[in-house]
């Protein structure tokens, strides 16, 4: 008799006393219920390691410093998490292992028994353990991780310091096996020339700016407090030349005007600081002040009146000065109003302390502001744009436009379209122009710029040649090296005099 003869019907007869033991409903009832208490502790700690591993380190820190119980007791995880990691590890790993023990040991038994009574297939008793594995996986996953976790997100402070005190028990209670885990993940690291000790704390601005549209979608920040935070982050990104007042638009005193010429351009300008100039434009020679001007003395405006003798130094500063440095210059000189030359000396524009601020709070209006419309929405569909506007802030209602911001042979609209037209137009003409989908008409023009634009989005061909869009666009961008610095003075921001 061999051995398969001698063990099989003692194999038959232990496994058939083992299924027979405990097969009522109550002991079925007991194991299930065991299994899913296993599952609901893995999610206790799948959800407390989201909640801890996600808090900010300095908020709980300063709750600690205030006296807060629950916060003292979180900041020993929150501030060595590898720890707490270890703690939570052990946890997971003893609830995941007990479970799948158990149900393979129970479950897989019971349902081997039900599919093959006469247990004369032992290979289904392996195939029955895979099947209750994957099961209780499935299980595990949902209500062990997925579901808890994403109820941790919800609120992740309040549920972290909810169970502080929990997890300081468990966090005693696995202390050998956690500092066991601990010295072996260091040695692992230290073999890899990694310090264990080394962490990250840096916050970059990618993810601050990350967390204020996550913010901003949720509602916790305010749409203008999001755009605030924003504009700060782009503050330092700009350039002068990109939110000066162009030269065209300056509103500038000659040195030798009279007392009375230069109270009437003070008037009629409804500015309070103003550019005095020599010869030209290209000649500034100081800043006058209404404050200035009206100081002078009756006896004083007579025909031996001189500005020369009220003009404040000029603050000259290059156009490819960054604004947050010109920021930081002007409260260093105690000036309000810069200058902006190009490289040959010649006046580009001016910048005042108002149009910095601008590009944090926006648009800054006064009794004396007109109103401008720079964009109008025609009924169909259609808009006209100011020529001043760039192509950023106008890419804001078209998007298309929006990719022309990072090119350097134009800075508004209205020089766009110049380098699509190569000409000047005449006053009175109204040429159009074509630019993949967008058809530009000139409307208005000032002197030889051109001041509003009227743009329509043309429906797009559904088979497009991506060859020839291709071939269109190096055409045009040759073209504009050629004739795109005729709008080298069209400007870039509104048409506005200097600080108000």
């Amino acid at each position: 008799m061999d051995g398969s003869s001698c063990t099989g019907p003692l194999w038959r007869a232990l496994l058939t006393e083992q299924v027979g033991t405990g097969t009522g409903r109550g002991s079925l009832l007991f194991d299930f219920i065991l299994i899913f208490i296993l599952i609901l502790i893995n999610g206790f700690f799948a959800a407390s390691e989201m909640a801890v591993v996600t808090q900010n380190d300095n908020k709980i820190r300063q709750m600690a410093e205030s006296g807060h119980a629950s916060a003292k007791r979180l900041l020993r995880f929150v501030g060595d998490k590898s720890r707490f990691l270890s703690t939570i590890q052990v946890a997971i790993t003893l609830a995941g292992f007990l479970s799948s023990a158990f149900a393979a040991d129970k479950l897989a038994l019971r349902l081997y028994a039900v599919i093959d009574p006469s247990f004369l297939h032992p290979s289904l008793r392996t195939l029955m353990v895979v099947l209750m594995t994957i099961v209780l996986s499935y299980f595990t996953l949902v209500l062990g991780e997925l579901v808890p976790k994403r109820l941790a997100m919800r609120r992740p402070e309040q549920f972290a310091m909810s169970i502080s005190a929990v997890l300081r028990f468990f966090d005693i209670a696995f202390r050998p096996f956690t500092k066991l885990l601990e010295w072996s993940g260091n040695a692992v690291l230290r073999l890899m020339g990694i310090d264990p000790k080394e962490t990250s704390s840096n916050v970059t601005e990618e993810e601050i700016r990350i967390l204020v549209e996550a913010g901003a979608g949720c509602g916790d920040l305010h749409e203008v407090e999001a755009t605030l935070i924003k504009n700060i982050f782009a503050f330092d990104d700009k350039y002068v030349s990109e939110i000066m007042t162009p030269r065209v638009s300056i509103t500038a005193v000659p040195l030798s005007a009279t007392y009375e010429e230069a109270v009437g351009i003070a008037a009629n300008a409804s500015f309070s600081r103003f550019p005095v100039y020599d010869e030209d434009i290209d000649d500034i020679v100081g800043i006058l002040t209404v404050k200035d001007l009206l100081r002078v003395g009756k006896n004083q405006r007579g025909s031996d009146f001189s500005l020369d003798s009220i003009l404040r130094p000029a603050f000259f500063v290059p156009e490819v000065k960054k604004i947050d440095v010109l920021f930081r210059e002007m409260k260093q000189q105690h000036v309000t109003l810069a200058v902006v030359v190009d490289e040959y000396g010649g006046t580009e524009g001016i910048v005042s302390m108002e149009d910095l601020l601008e590009e944090i709070v926006g648009e800054i209006e006064d009794e004396y502001d007109a109103p401008v419309t720079s964009v109008i929405l025609n009924p169909d569909g259609s808009y006209v744009f100011s020529g001043l506007l760039t192509p950023a802030e106008a890419g804001r209602y078209v998007p298309e436009l929006d990719a022309l911001k990072e090119d350097d042979d134009f800075d508004t609209i209205a020089g766009f379209v110049l380098s699509l037209l190569g000409y000047i137009p005449e006053p009175g003409s109204h040429p159009e122009v074509m630019f993949e989908n967008l058809k530009f008409r000139v409307l208005e023009m000032e002197d030889r710029r051109i001041s509003r634009i009227r743009l329509e989005v043309m429906p797009r061909e559904p088979e497009e040649d991506e060859e020839e869009e291709s071939a269109f666009r190096d055409r045009l961008f040759k073209h504009a090296e050629a004739g795109g610095h005729q709008d080298h003075h069209e400007g870039h921001k509104k048409s506005s005099g200097p600080l108000h």
